[in-house]
């Protein structure tokens, strides 16, 4: 039994194998039923003739194939690969990340790092004290601003008769 079982599997694999190749100039060479379009490259009849070699789509036997980068490919493929990427695109995909990344991650920390260090206080003080004096009023020295979540500072001493300011109250922090 296990001999007629090898043989018979031989006689498939053989016919299969053993079968002559058709070449072919046209699809009118090729046998419709087994293999009916003939890929113009290589000379030879296939089912289809998807990535084989080819320079335009006359070399594509099939009419649901084309020449596509060089390879004959399925009409209905996906035919979006990496070398059809425009710059343009991946130029404004790269400017919108790093936008979001400078708006949402950088400038709040920067502006935490600045505002703890005193900055953000000793310039608004400086800017109170001058729309002051442009104003017309003088209030000498002005007053302390508060730290960060923190009360008032004291009243400086008044000039041209006026008394001392009070200190303005903190910024509640980053």
């Amino acid at each position: 039994m296990e001999k007629y079982l090898v043989f018979i599997l031989l006689a498939i694999f053989h016919t299969r194998w053993a079968t002559p190749v058709l070449v072919c100039e046209s699809n009118s060479d090729c046998d419709e039923a087994r293999d009916p379009y003939c890929c113009k490259k290589i000379k030879q009849c296939r089912s289809n003739c998807v990535l084989q070699n080819c320079t335009s789509n006359t070399d594509c036997g099939s009419p649901g194939e084309r020449c596509k980068h060089g390879k004959c490919l399925p009409v209905s493929a996906p035919s979006r690969t990496k070398d059809d990427r425009s710059p343009a695109l991946v130029i404004v995909f790269v400017a919108v990340c790093l936008f979001v990344f400078v708006c949402i991650i950088v400038a709040p920390v920067c502006c935490c790092v600045r505002c703890a260090g005193g900055f953000c206080d000793r310039r608004l003080a400086r800017g109170n004290v001058a729309a002051g004096r442009h104003a017309g009023w003088n209030f000498g020295d002005g007053g302390g601003g508060g730290g960060d979540g923190g009360g008032g500072g004291g009243g400086g001493g008044g000039g041209d008769g006026g008394g001392g300011g009070g200190g303005g109250g903190g910024d509640g922090g980053c």
